[in-house]
Parts: structure tokens; C-alpha cells; sequence
């Protein structure tokens, strides 16, 4: 996932729209999710908003681990929660992921 990150906000895609990337660029040298600063969530919301397709969903998938952590949970949805709702919840809608033969990714 760590690699798959740091591919991610080099593209061109990332790049261009998002307005920095170097708190997230620095806290993946220790990738260590326990101790994200809100910096760093605040960027990968960011990148999230960008992302595309298979790109989205793995960014999401390390959101859902970050929110085990209850400090950084309480962050997320006190300062995030509008984008949450519409970015993620909206796009996990409306792609019927039970189905097995529905890939829009």
C-alpha cells in the first residue's frame, strides 16, 4: 500500500489538483498509521477528491484503517464529514460492490 501511495501522489493526475502533498509525502517514510498527524488526513482527503476508480478505493481503504485509531477517527469526522458523506459514501453507493460482475473500477 505504501508504494502504491507514493506512485499515486506522483502522478500527474494527483499532482496538478492538489495543493500539497508534502505532509503525506513525509509521513511515508514511516508509514506508521497510529501516528498520521491531521495534516496528513487533511491531505489524503484531498487526494481522495481526485482519485480515480481503483486509485479512490485504496486511498479509502487506508482511511478505514486510520479510523481505528479513535483520535484520529474524531478528527476525521469533526472536520471532514461533509466530504466523507459526499467523496466516499456517495461513491461506495453507487457502485454496487456485492455484485461481482459489476466493475466499473
Amino acid at each position: 500500500m505504501k508504494e502504491f501511495i507514493a506512485k499515486l501522489i506522483q502522478s500527474e493526475e494527483v499532482v496538478s489538483q492538489v495543493k500539497s502533498l508534502n505532509e503525506l509525502s513525509k509521513w511515508l517514510e514511516s508509514f506508521d498509521i497510529k501516528s498520521m498527524p491531521n495534516s496528513v488526513v487533511d491531505e489524503l482527503c484531498e487526494v481522495i477528491a481526485v482519485a480515480s476508480d481503483k486509485s479512490k478505493i485504496a486511498i479509502m481503504d487506508l482511511m478505514r484503517l486510520v479510523v481505528l485509531n479513535e483520535m484520529q477517527a474524531g478528527y476525521l469526522l469533526a472536520k471532514h464529514w461533509d466530504f466523507i458523506n459526499t467523496n466516499v459514501i456517495a461513491y461506495l453507493k453507487s457502485n454496487d460492490i456485492k455484485d461481482k460482475d459489476n466493475k466499473p473500477l
